[in-house]
């Protein structure tokens, strides 16, 4: 095991094991490094400490008896003599005479007190139930006013509902009348187009009317004037047949049959050639005639095909006007639900402009009621204020009703001293003159005794400060010796290390004939010495068995210097031994200490959880964290809260996680301890200065006997 030290600081000890030092947690355990020093130096320690206390004690002690004996026989003579004096007599009764006057006017002002504090009384009663019933009824508005709150809430909440509701309908009636809008237009255009078309064909028609009417004018006129031909034609028919029917062309017209046999006789007169002249131009308008037919057949055909065109056309105008009316009447009736959506948009305005009013008028009646609240609280803290001084008043009233009895019953028994002390004043009287020289003689006697009692009390007084010297001196040779001891521990240590190797070269030697232990270099010794925190200790039962052989085999050499070596080992060994023991029974405590530390972990890592980091850390932390950071690696990355360094993986940042954790906890447990032991070296240092108080009180007494 390492090697435990013990060190005193400020009168308390502490255990240093190894590198790290721990402070117990509790006043006992606190007391357990002390057992490094030996019982026979503690109890020297112990009586060279109270030695001086006892010797003050018992002189202050002897002082009081003498200085008690004769104050209270200087008392009883004085006693005697005021008793028996009549001029104390009379100072007496003029005391008494101002104290029953004094006591009188202080019976007066208590009653006057006690008048005004009733008075109080029932000023602070009726001001209390002024503030009940106010409390009452701020409750009451604050009832009503919470009330209020929660029907506006409601009527929020409905409309706001409301208003999305409307809102969501305006919207869908909106895309409708756009859609509506959108087919309205397209419709528009379509009418447009149509109309369009229609006017060209009336335009069409009423130009082929017109032409119709032209070939009609003219195909009557032409009519006519066939007519008027075939009238002059008629003589010249007969001839025209037979000349059709010798050629047999069944094809031919009249006309052209006269032609022929006109043609055919050339002997024909100049009605002939009026003939033919007539016949061609008859042949012409014939020409002209089937033209005009067939133009006039065309233009028929044409005419049905743009009248079924425009009565087509017309129904499809009356099925876009009857749409167009439909849609009208739709477009009027959104225009109607949007007018009254637009209505029930303005009142849902409005109702948002109340709700706003509403909303307002409630964050009023909230800060009232916090004011009302605010003003319950401080009635309540006045209420609270009222019973207290009540209280106050009611104890004070107590205390002067028994004073009043007291002092009447003290005025009572006074009167009755009184009276007899002037029965006594009459006997007194003729015993005073005799009185008067004793007094005298006694007068000489104190005086004397007074300044014996002055010079005792300067003696003690001297002795009581050397005393205080000699106890500041010897606690201060009390802390060198234990310096001391603690550099005579360390010493001892590297001591019996070189003891232990010079007498294994002893045995050896002894074993081997020699009994050389000149041989021992110094470089041995300061091995051993440089081993010094490495010393491996066995268990005491060991030591004790290992004793007796070592003293018997410490029997073979012949020099005397061994022998003197092989004592102060054994009783080096002994004192090990002891201190051995000491050292299992605080591992084991310590070990104690562990298990518990561990059970509450939990607590400690709440604890150090619940810290700042930056309270627990100082300055000097601070820019060696910075100096590392500077300089990367694994504790950069840890203290830059960020990733310095590629080697650093999950595993190795859980393990320095874990090791500064039992490090945390190490501190905090030291700290823990550290606290206690300052605690209970408050509670000596405070116990040490009471003892100090109260023997300066002692001393004060017995200086001032009177």
């Amino acid at each position: 095991p390492p090697s435990t030290e013990v060190i005193m600081e400020n009168n308390v000890p502490i255990l240093l094991n190894g590198e790290t030092s721990d402070m117990t947690d509790s006043p006992s355990s606190a007391l357990l490094p002390m057992m490094e020093c030996s019982d026979e130096e503690i109890n020297d320690d112990m009586r060279l400490k109270s030695s001086p206390r006892v010797q003050c004690q018992d002189a202050e002690q002897q002082t009081e008896d003498e200085v008690n004996g004769e104050s209270n026989s200087a008392c009883s003579k004085c006693q005697t003599l005021e008793v028996e004096s009549q001029k104390s007599m009379a100072q007496l009764t003029s005391k008494y005479e101002t104290e029953i006057a004094r006591l009188k006017r202080e019976l007066e002002n208590a009653n006057k007190a006690k008048e005004t504090t009733v008075m109080r009384y029932a000023k602070s009663e009726n001001e209390v139930i002024k503030l009940k019933r106010e409390m009452e009824n701020s409750s009451k508005q604050i009832t009503n006013l919470m009330r209020e709150v929660e029907t506006l809430n409601k009527k929020q909440k409905m409309l706001s509902s409301e208003r999305e509701r409307l809102g969501n309908i305006v919207d869908g009636k909106g895309c409708e009348i756009q859609g509506l809008q959108k087919e309205i237009e397209k419709l528009k255009e379509d009418i447009s187009a149509k109309e369009f078309k229609i006017k060209w064909t009336q335009n069409k028609l009423n130009s082929e009317m017109e032409s119709h009417k032209d070939t009609q004018s003219r195909l009557e006129s032409v009519e006519v004037e066939l007519e008027k031909v075939k009238e002059r034609a008629q003589p010249y028919s007969a001839s025209s047949e037979d000349v059709s029917n010798v050629e047999g062309d069944g094809r031919e017209t009249p006309l052209e049959n006269v032609v022929n046999g006109n043609s055919s006789d050339e002997g024909f007169c100049t009605d002939s050639i009026q003939a033919e002249k007539t016949n061609s131009s008859i042949s012409i308008t014939v020409k002209e005639l089937e033209a005009v037919k067939l133009r006039n057949h065309h233009l028929i055909q044409e005419n049905n095909l743009l009248s079924c065109k425009v009565q087509s056309l017309e129904q499809q105008r009356l099925d876009l006007e009857q749409k167009l009316a439909r849609l009208q009447e739709s477009n009027s009736e959104h225009l109607h639900q949007i007018a009254t959506l637009q209505s029930e948009l303005a009142a849902t305005e409005s109702l948002k402009s109340q709700l706003l009013r509403e909303q307002d008028s409630v964050l009023a009646l909230q800060n009232e009621c916090q004011q009302l609240r605010q003003a319950h609280t401080d009635a309540l803290a006045d209420m609270a204020v009222c019973r207290g001084k009540e209280a106050e008043l009611l104890g004070y009233t107590q205390q002067v009703t028994e004073k009043n009895v007291t002092l009447q019953s003290e005025f009572s028994s006074m009167q009755a001293k009184s009276f007899a002390l002037e029965e006594e004043n009459e006997k007194l009287q003729s015993q005073m003159e005799q009185l008067q020289i004793d007094l005298r003689n006694v007068e000489k006697m104190m005086s004397q005794e007074c300044k014996n009692y002055i010079e005792e009390r300067q003696t003690v007084e001297s002795d009581a400060e050397q005393q205080k010297k000699e106890i500041l001196d010897l606690q201060r040779q009390l802390d060198e010796a234990r310096g001391e001891i603690m550099l005579l521990h360390k010493n001892l240590n590297a001591k019996i290390r070189e003891l232990s190797r010079e007498l294994q070269i002893a045995r050896k030697n002894a074993k081997d004939g020699t009994c050389g232990s000149d041989g021992m270099s110094q470089s041995s010794r300061a091995s051993s010495s440089s081993s010094l925190n490495n010393i491996d200790i066995s268990p005491p039962k060991v030591r004790h068995e290992e004793i007796p052989e070592k003293s018997q085999e410490s029997d073979a050499p012949v020099i005397p210097d061994q022998q003197l070596l092989i004592e102060r080992i054994v009783k080096l060994q002994r004192t090990l031994a002891k201190r051995q023991e000491k050292i299992e029974f605080l591992q084991e405590h310590v070990k104690q200490l562990t298990e518990t530390l561990q059970k509450k972990s939990k607590i400690i890592t709440g604890y150090a959880m619940t810290q700042d980091v930056e309270a627990l850390s100082s300055e000097l932390s601070e820019q060696n964290k910075a100096e590392v950071v500077k300089y990367g690696g694994i504790m950069a990355s840890v203290y830059a809260s960020k990733q310095a360094d590629d080697g650093l993986t999950l595993d190795l940042s859980l393990e320095i996680n874990r090791k500064l954790q039992i490090v945390l906890e190490d501190t905090l447990l030291k700290n823990m301890t550290l606290k206690d032991s300052l605690n209970t070296l408050g509670k000596e240092i405070s116990k040490l200065t009471e003892q100090n108080s109260e023997l300066s009180d002692k001393i004060a007494r017995n200086a001032n006997p009177g």
